[in-house]
């Protein structure tokens, strides 16, 4: 399967989170099952987009969230601690972005591929992600990003290929 045929499964999925593990960030798309985590049920999505790369989503001709605001503090602009990462803009940002979300649900509506892993999800209501690995070479210990299904035991879709260890 290629890189289009798998990344083609978001195609009129509704964003349904975006979150973070470190300067990991998260992105959930659709609705998936029902899990028990830390005593409380919670729905994963139907497909989580995990990228390690250059991102950034634009609404309206604007930046409101990219991978650079894990590294500055929301309040002075200077460079943020990365033990302090919840004062960094990506937590205001983010919040502000999944207030939006709230009150004006996204689907993706399509998705454009670029060359050499990058290509930008294309969302109703002018919302756009854009993702760009930046390794200049096909080093297969360096992940860019990752595609799968949470709560399932459905192959990850990992680029580079073969960065996953296979």
């Amino acid at each position: 399967m290629t890189t289009r045929e798998r990344l083609d499964n978001l195609v009129g999925k509704p964003l349904t989170g975006v979150n973070n593990a470190a300067d990991m960030v998260m992105i959930g798309f659709g609705k998936g099952p029902l899990v028990e985590r830390r005593g409380k049920t919670v729905q994963l999505s139907e497909w989580d987009l995990h990228l390690q790369c250059p991102w950034r989503f634009v609404r309206d001709g604007s930046v409101i969230l990219a991978w650079m605001d894990f590294h500055y503090e929301a309040a002075s602009g200077e460079p943020c601690d990365r033990n302090d990462i919840e004062q960094s803009i990506f937590f205001s940002n983010r919040n502000s972005m999944l207030n939006w979300l709230e009150q004006n649900p996204v689907t993706v509506a399509s998705l454009t591929m670029k060359a050499a892993g990058a290509f930008d999800v294309v969302f109703d209501r002018d919302l756009e992600l854009n993702v760009l690995p930046a390794i200049s070479q096909n080093l297969h210990a360096m992940e860019e990003w990752r595609l799968f299904q949470p709560g399932t035991d459905a192959d990850h879709f990992v680029y580079p290929v073969g960065s996953d260890g296979e």
